[in-house]
């Protein structure tokens, strides 16, 4: 088993903290450098995490790895999301001429596209629920 004991504890539960959120994360990231290298054999045209969180999913509903073996890291990693944003709101200081130029236009078109896909989800949810039920 990956990152559980022989009784199916979760990795955490034996290790110390700090050694079982590094394991688990190197197991994410060991997905991560799967879908890279699937994209690259297969010429797909995704992008590699996209393809590795779709072998993790995979992987979790095949039962070959259980969710509870993640648990630490998830919650490490969602606790710490801010700093993930952090290259991002840097590399947008480069922009800033185009944001001067093109701002406004840039904001409409990410509140309208926003809202557009809410609705669009919303109404396929009700849509799905409806016929669910039905």
């Amino acid at each position: 088993m990956l990152l559980s004991t022989r009784n199916g504890a979760n990795v955490g539960s034996r290790w110390h903290p700090i050694v079982a959120i590094v394991a688990q994360i190197t197991a994410l990231w060991a997905f991560s450098e799967a879908g890279g290298a699937t994209v690259a054999i297969l010429h797909l045209p995704l992008p590699g995490n996209v393809v590795g969180m779709a072998l993790f999913f995979a992987a979790l509903a095949a039962g070959l790895i259980q969710e509870r073996w993640f648990v630490r890291s998830g919650s490490f990693l969602t606790k710490h999301i801010a700093f993930f944003f952090i290259p991002l709101v840097v590399g947008i200081v480069d922009y800033a001429p185009l944001l001067a130029r093109s701002g406004f236009a840039i904001v409409v078109a990410l509140v309208t596209s926003t809202v557009l896909g809410i609705v669009v989800t919303a109404a396929i949810a009700q849509r799905l629920a409806r016929t669910s039920v039905a």
